[in-house]
């Protein structure tokens, strides 16, 4: 299955990794497999829970929310448009 970090693949907009380019390539797999709508909601929601668990490694409270805040953005992102990423059955 191809990842390619964060953002969606040949997109206009250069999205950072940050601390996330692990559950970044992992979301991009779970959007290879695709699915229903349901299925879709289910693997963006795995998305945000690896990410936030990606933010508590961060020793720095500070830094922490920092990272948090972009988990939630790039949650959202995700949701309103990813849908031309994903591999629908």
């Amino acid at each position: 299955m191809e990842t390619n970090g964060c953002g969606g693949k040949g997109s206009w907009i250069k999205v950072p990794n940050f601390i996330f380019e692990a559950s970044c390539n992992k979301h991009d797999i779970g959007y290879g497999i695709g699915g229903d709508e349901a299925r879709r909601f289910e693997c963006d929601a795995k998305f945000l829970v690896m990410m936030l668990k990606d933010t508590y490694r961060v020793p720095d409270r500070i830094l922490r929310f920092y990272y948090q805040w972009w988990a939630f953005t790039y949650f959202f992102g995700v949701r309103i448009g990813g849908k031309k990423y994903f591999n629908y059955d």
